[in-house]
């Protein structure tokens, strides 16, 4: 349980670490997130409105599993 912990922990920095990256630097921040992904608006667009919903997702799981503890 504390191996999941600590995976969920890090995807939601890492996740977060993203969406500030997207927001911070604006398209041209694809290329260094993610480098074997062409740069495409759309995509840019398509993570700007889907990662925060990761992000409370992650966020979500980890307050369920930290409550059964």
């Amino acid at each position: 349980m504390a191996t999941l912990l600590e995976n969920l922990t890090s995807s939601l920095t890492e996740t977060r670490q993203r969406m500030a990256n997207l927001k911070e630097k604006g398209i041209s921040s694809m290329r260094e997130i993610y480098p074997d992904i062409p740069c495409n608006p759309e995509l840019y667009y398509q993570l700007l409105e889907t990662l925060p919903d990761e992000i409370s997702r992650l966020e979500k799981r980890i307050r369920q599993l930290n409550s059964k503890f």
